[in-house]
């Protein structure tokens, strides 16, 4: 038998910043279905009110056809590897990627969490589960981003459903009816 609990609680660091602004930090992935994400980088490039930074991974050769076109496009990278850091530098408000744990750790800094579809989708748990934003349409990217940024109340129910340790009392009840 496994118990998986919280072993701590974390703590949500507010975005204290006030924008209409949507700022996203996008976590580049392995494998990733660069045509599709560039099909849905194209619908919102020139929208000035939408701000991407790419987060590179020191670990991974990237994809060269995929950097060109953000290279082309004037996207801005970041490789710094502590991300509370980069979330305050970048203020970020929606965490994207098309597999990434970091859209579950995207709560944590009060950030909602947008998974992309493409056809190298490893995240269907965390669809399953309702815990990120999910993309599949070739339209209308914009307004999906920006309805997104305004569900404050949808991102702490998730918050505390992730990250808050539940009661010793809910443990005890668990330990009982598994005889531990």
């Amino acid at each position: 038998k496994i118990l998986v609990s919280n072993f701590r609680k974390f703590k949500l660091i507010r975005n204290n910043f006030k924008t209409n602004q949507v700022r996203i930090l996008y976590f580049l992935d392995t494998m990733m279905d660069t045509k599709r994400v560039v099909s849905y980088l194209e619908q919102i490039k020139n929208n000035k009110k939408i701000k991407i930074f790419f987060r590179l991974k020191s670990n991974q050769i990237d994809d060269k056809y995929f950097i060109n076109y953000l290279n082309k496009n004037n996207f801005t990278f970041t490789n710094q590897e502590n991300l509370e850091k980069l979330v305050k530098k970048h203020k970020p408000n929606i965490f994207m990627a098309t597999n990434s744990n970091a859209l579950i750790e995207s709560y944590l800094y009060d950030c909602s969490p947008v998974l992309l579809k493409t056809k190298n989708d490893y995240s269907f748990d965390l669809i399953k589960e309702n815990l990120v934003f999910y993309y599949s349409n070739n339209k209308n990217f914009s307004n999906f981003l920006f309805q997104i940024i305004n569900k404050k109340n949808i991102k702490y129910k998730i918050f505390k459903k992730i990250w808050l340790s539940k009661s010793k009392q809910n443990l005890k009840k668990i330990f009982k009816k598994y005889d531990f």
